[in-house]
C-alpha cells in the first residue's frame, strides 16, 4: 500500500543523493523551454533573486556561481531557495581489463548493510504518495502518486539495487536497507539528533523527469530533512 509521507526519489540503479530524483523505468527527458529548469520559471525577478541568495547561502557558494549553474542548465533553484544540482558525466564505452572487482557488501537488503550505523538510507520499492515536499512545490503539483517498481517482484533485482547503493556507501557509517526504519531514524529533529537519514523511492512512475542527459537530481542538504 502507498503511504502518504514525505519521500525522496531515486532511480533503481542511479547514484543515491540527499533528496535525489531519478526513475527506474525511463530514460531522462530532454530539457525544454517549458520545463521548470531555470530562473524564468520563478514567480518574479525579485523572488528569483531572493531564492538565489538563499540557495547560495545554504550551499556555501557565491550568488554568481549559483546563477551561472542555473542559467547553464546544470542546476535549478526551488521557490524556497533549495538548490538542485545536476551532475552530468559521460560513461566510457570500454573498461580496462584490470578493473578492480566489486567490493564485498556486508549484510543483506532486509537486515541492512550496517544496522548499527547512525545514518540510514531506506530503499522503498513499494510506491508512495508525495505531499508537501520540494518536488511538489517545484513541479506545481499538490499530490504525486508513485507506483511500486514492478521488477521488485524479483528478489535478485532488489538485491542488485541494494548492493549497488550499499557498495557506494560502504566507506561511510551509513546503513542501507530495504526495511522501513521509521520516521525517527530518518528525520533530523534537532541540532543534536545524530540518527537520521533519507528515503529513496524506487518507482516505475515516469511523469517526474530528471534533467536531460542526466541520471537524476538531488536537493542539496536534504539528508535528514522531511522535505
Amino acid at each position: 500500500m502507498n503511504r502518504a509521507v514525505p519521500r525522496r526519489l531515486l532511480g533503481a540503479v542511479a547514484m543515491t543523493g540527499a533528496g535525489a530524483l531519478a526513475l527506474a523505468g525511463a530514460a531522462p527527458a530532454a530539457a525544454t523551454d517549458d520545463d521548470p529548469a531555470g530562473l524564468v520559471d520563478l514567480r518574479s525577478v525579485e523572488a528569483a533573486a531572493h531564492s538565489l541568495e538563499v540557495a547560495a547561502g545554504r550551499a556555501g557558494l557565491p550568488v554568481d556561481v549559483v546563477r551561472e549553474l542555473v542559467e547553464s542548465g546544470r542546476a535549478v533553484v526551488g521557490d524556497g531557495g533549495t538548490l538542485s544540482y545536476t551532475d552530468r558525466f559521460d560513461a566510457p564505452d570500454d573498461h580496462p581489463a584490470g578493473t578492480a572487482p566489486v567490493a564485498d557488501v556486508p549484510g543483506d537488503p532486509a537486515g541492512g548493510s550496517k544496522p548499527d550505523a547512525p545514518l540510514t538510507i531506506y530503499l522503498d520499492f513499494d510506491g508512495a504518495t508525495l505531499r508537501n515536499t520540494e518536488w511538489n512545490r517545484f513541479y506545481g503539483q499538490d499530490v504525486y502518486e508513485l507506483a511500486p517498481v514492478a521488477a521488485a517482484a524479483d528478489a535478485g533485482y532488489v538485491y542488485q539495487v541494494w548492493a549497488r547503493v550499499a557498495e557506494d556507501y560502504a566507506p561511510f557509517d551509513v546503513n542501507v536497507t530495504t526495511t522501513d526504519p521509521g520516521a525517527d531514524a530518518l528525520h533530523k529533529t534537532s541540532a543534536d539528533d545524530g540518527e537520521y537519514g533519507m528515503t529513496a523511492v524506487v518507482t516505475d512512475t515516469t511523469d517526474i523527469e530528471p534533467a536531460g542527459e542526466s541520471s537524476g537530481r538531488a536537493w542539496v542538504g536534504g539528508f535528514g530533512n522531511a522535505f
